[in-house]
């Protein structure tokens, strides 16, 4: 089938003596268009001819009006220069977002030729507004209120005096360019050329509709539309413009309206995807078999990475049009790493920087940071070693003294802690010595070679307008930064005959492609949920005609359908996983037209829906999580149980969840230790826990009993004691300010009041033991087969009171007597209900210090055969008695029923590992994600 433009250059050759095509000038969408216009009108002839002038309509209208366009960081420094003649007070920090957003609706205003723009800004005024919302005349608006209509007054002048100040100059922004072309274009149009071509032009701006039909009513133009029946004798939006144009007869006889999309053979494969890397990977397989003159279309450019990734492993040709955007480089990354220290670190007394570890692991974890570390060190381990000792370490925040007392010092490290807060113009020092020293030691990709000259240029603009500012400061520099790069793009090489295109949808106008693969077809892609960013409000906009939401909505409509009208092969790709990262997980409204309303027309047009088969590694099916007790499981199993053993809370993993009890312990797969800067609940337990220990042990060490008045002593003491403990053990958290402040002051107010209650209850005792290991191994009967068993526990104090040997376990959580009750209810054992781990932990607590003893394995000076009573301390209920006294039966029958229970279905072959239905306790689990919880 031939391409449109196939089809236009012969019209267009066939319309002209090979003489006369030098003077015919094309004009087409874009510059891609461009090229492959030129090659089509080459094969025409097998003879040479000169060519006519094929140019894209935005080098025409420039050329017209031989004005140069501004870069747009210039354009806002432009506009707040006029903003800050017109009021005194502005300020570059406040107005440099804003700045886009002025300068767009300026071109808008251009472009649909406004006739009056003051009228537009007016109508935005406070005396309109009274008007159109019919208040009264003596209304009183607010202060906010009033300050909004004075801005647009501003703004009004603000769009007068720039147009002059640029024309004087003989500059201009884009949307001026336009206007002035579109009322003067007779005069301006090149009269070298007999015939002007407008070819493939779709929905027109007032400024573009005014220029082309002015040139057509005075027989200088001919437009050649590309459109097809199925949105032309219809209302979809596809058409929403063009049958107006038709309908209008300003330009001409309708030329190339077709009915390929009712009429031709097409395949249609709509394909739901998980997400985007199963995205990519399928793009890679889709490619090797409809390789042949395949354009792929993405409609984000946060997929472009992915899918490039996968590139590679094809082996076809490809050309990646859309380019890369600077934004998106490596070293990119790395200028934004310097912005954001700024911005989220604090300074310390010596101009440097304290970075919050994560942050700080972002930069030595950075390629290129990296490289030269272990480079500068010969080491190729340096970033492991520095990670773990900042992870051991629990470093918070990373400061050059952290970095010097764990011997990683770095001169060109020290570059990413220098605060340039008050003097900005720092960055682009040090910007300079990082990129010399990346080109003296990375080993750079091409492609970052061009990232690196891009930037070069650009910073250089950027500190030519930075020295301009007089307030300019880190985040609008950061800002205008972002601006400056935000389209910015290196193309690829590649040719654009490749046999695989890659670009993004305004890169497909006026070009055909035999096989059509869509990436992200949701909903929020196409139609695009973004709107771009105006101060005009939607009923000023529709009441002047400027473009709106619904405007950009019709366009994206007929690009997507124009693309079909001649493709054979069509692949739809849309996701629909809840974990995307981009746009919506419905299917795009098109695909639905597709599949309702196209398929009934065509009956050339099959629909198929091809299953992706998932990637197990990466996707669990949340009912199949479950594991067949193999020999080899039965063997790890019974290995755990004699070498490592159980303890009270690998008992209590068993009973609330198997599967996290056979991974954590059986497997030992753990999650891997991250550096927190707020006390977690562990933490804040050990913190508690390790006052207790330095509080007790010269007590214990002395043998020496404790009463009411030691209580009052040691109460008065626990503020320097934590105090000490937080710099010795925990130096790596901040504790002066903030949620763990806060947090050391309660650590202090329950030890505060567990030693008031030991005062109020007159009680004296005397500590044996602090954090003791028990242990004791024995066998187990399961399945006629004696199976070793070790049983361990640590307990937190030992303390012989009167009569009475207490074994205590601390908690800084809330526990109550009907956590250890253990009465029997419905015959039901409380033991082996997963809510009862505080019952069991007392019992096998109470079991091992009474094995331990009885095998003098445990020596307790003073003791004389007294009753053990394990007890719960609960810091936040310690007003109630948590012993477990007078238990009727033997705790070692009680113990060895329990554990003969574990075993015996730990061993059961016929038992799978399956997790818990109560997903409560999947909360703070970290296989939740495996799970899929």
């Amino acid at each position: 089938m031939d391409s449109f433009l196939k089809l236009a250059s012969k019209q267009i050759f066939d319309s002209h003596n090979l003489e006369d095509l030098r003077k015919v000038q094309v004009i087409l969408p874009s510059r891609r268009a461009v090229y492959f216009f030129k090659k089509s009108l080459s094969e025409n002839s097998d003879r040479p001819f000169l060519s006519p002038s094929v140019i894209s309509i935005d080098d025409f209208v420039l050329g017209l009006s031989k004005l140069t366009p501004l870069d747009s960081i210039d354009l806002y420094y432009r506009i707040f220069e006029i903003f800050k003649r017109l009021d005194e007070k502005a300020s570059f920090d406040n107005f440099v977002s804003i700045a886009p957003v002025i300068l767009n609706d300026f071109e808008n205003i251009d472009q649909a030729l406004i006739e009056h723009p003051h009228e537009l800004f007016r109508y935005m005024s406070e005396a309109e507004a009274i008007a159109r919302w019919n208040l009264e005349e003596d209304f009183n608006f607010t202060e906010n209120a009033q300050s909004y209509f004075s801005f647009f007054d501003k703004v009004a002048l603000v769009y007068e005096m720039l147009g002059k100040e640029l024309l004087d100059e003989a500059n201009c922004y884009k949307g001026m360019a336009y206007r002035i072309v579109a009322n003067q274009v007779l005069d301006l149009v090149d009269t070298n050329f007999n015939k002007i071509y407008f070819v493939g032009l779709n929905a027109l701006s007032k400024a573009e509709e005014k220029i082309v039909s002015t040139l057509v009513k005075s027989n200088a133009a001919v437009t050649l539309w590309d459109t097809d029946n199925y949105y032309m004798e219809s209302d979809n939006k596809a058409g929403k413009k063009l049958r107006s144009y038709k309908k209008s007869g300003k330009y001409g006889e309708w030329n190339f309206q077709s009915n390929l999309l009712k009429e031709s053979t097409k395949n249609v494969n709509i394909i739901a995807v998980n997400n985007e890397s199963e995205q990519a990977r399928l793009v890679s397989t889709l490619i090797q078999t409809q390789s042949d003159d395949h354009v792929i279309v993405v409609l984000n450019e946060r997929m472009f990475l992915p899918l490039y990734l996968n590139l590679p492993k094809v082996t076809a040709s490809y050309n990646i049009t859309m380019g890369l955007k600077i934004n998106r480089s490596v070293f990119y990354g790395l200028i934004e790493i310097l912005f954001d220290n700024q911005i989220s670190s604090f300074g310390d007394n010596n101009g440097n920087l304290k970075l919050h570890n994560k942050r700080f692991l972002k930069i030595i974890e950075h390629p290129f940071i990296s490289q030269i570390l272990k480079n500068e060190s010969k080491d190729e381990l340096i970033i492991e070693k520095m990670k773990n000792e900042i992870n051991s370490k629990n470093i918070v925040f990373v400061s050059l003294a952290n970095l010097n007392r764990i011997g990683y010092s770095s001169t060109f490290l020290h570059l990413f802690f220098v605060d340039f807060t008050n003097d900005v113009f720092r960055f682009f020092e040090i910007i300079e010595k990082i990129k010399s020293k990346i080109h003296a030691e990375v080993e750079l990709q091409s492609l970052e070679y061009e990232f690196l000259e891009a930037l070069n240029t650009k910073t250089l603009i950027l500190k030519t307008i930075a020295s301009k500012i007089t307030d300019v400061t880190v985040k609008n520099l950061m800002y205008l930064f972002k601006e400056l790069f935000k389209s910015e793009s290196i193309p690829f090489s590649g040719s654009p005959e490749a046999s695989i295109q890659i670009m993004s949808m305004l890169e497909t106008r006026c070009l055909d492609y035999k096989n059509v693969t869509f990436l992200n077809l949701n909903e929020g892609e196409l139609p695009s949920s973004s709107k771009n960013k105006t101060f005009i409000p939607l009923d000023a906009a529709v009441y002047f005609g400027l473009p709106i939401y619904s405007d950009q909505d019709a366009i994206m409509a007929y690009h997507f359908f124009r693309i079909m009208q001649r493709a054979e092969n069509i692949n739809l790709i849309y996701l629909t996983s809840g974990k995307s990262s981009i746009g919506s997980t419905e299917k795009s409204r098109f695909i639905t037209q597709i599949e309702e309303e196209l398929s009934t027309y065509n009956k050339n047009l099959v629909l198929k829906y091809p299953e992706v088969i998932q990637d197990t590694d990466e996707h669990i099916i949340d009912h199949e999580i479950e594991i067949e007790k193999s020999d080899e499981t039965i063997a790890d199993i019974k290995n755990y149980l004699s070498n490592k053993g159980l303890y009270p809370s690998s008992i209590n993993d068993f009973f609330e969840c198997q599967l996290r009890f056979y991974w954590a312990k059986i497997k030992d797969i753990r999650k891997q230790n991250e550096i927190n800067d707020k006390f977690g609940n562990d933490v804040f337990g050990t913190l508690v826990h390790e006052t207790l220990e330095t509080i007790f042990k010269p007590f214990q060490k002395n043998k020496q009993k404790l009463f009411a008045d030691d209580f009052k002593e040691i109460k008065s003491t626990l503020p320097v004691i934590i105090e000490s403990l937080l710099i010795d053990k925990y130096a790596g958290y901040e504790t002066k300010t903030g949620l763990n402040s806060v947090l050391k002051k309660v650590a202090e107010r329950i030890l505060e009041q567990y030693f008031d209650s030991l005062v109020e209850s007159n009680s004296s005792f005397e500590i044996v033991g602090l954090e003791i290991f028990l242990t004791n191994e024995f066998y187990v009967n399961v399945n006629q087969e004696e199976v070793n068993v070790k049983l361990s526990g640590i307990a937190d104090n030992i303390s012989l009171k009167n009569d009475i040997l207490e074994i205590i376990d601390y908690k800084t959580g809330k526990v109550t007597s009907g956590d250890i009750s253990n009465t029997i209810k419905n015959n039901e054992d409380p033991l082996l209900k997963p809510e009862k781990g505080k019952l069991r932990q007392l019992l096998i607590y109470k079991y091992l210090l009474e094995k331990s003893i009885s095998n003098k394995k445990i020596e307790i000076g003073n003791y004389k055969g007294q009753e053990v009573v394990p007890r719960i301390v609960s810091f936040k209920n310690l007003g109630e008695n948590l012993s477990l006294n007078h238990i009727s039966e033997n705790t070692e029958t009680i113990i060895k029923e329990l554990t003969t229970e574990i075993v015996g279905d730990l061993l059961n072959k016929n038992k799978k590992i399956v997790k818990t239905q109560d997903l409560l306790l999947c909360t703070y689990c970290d296989f939740k994600e495996i799970c899929g919880r």
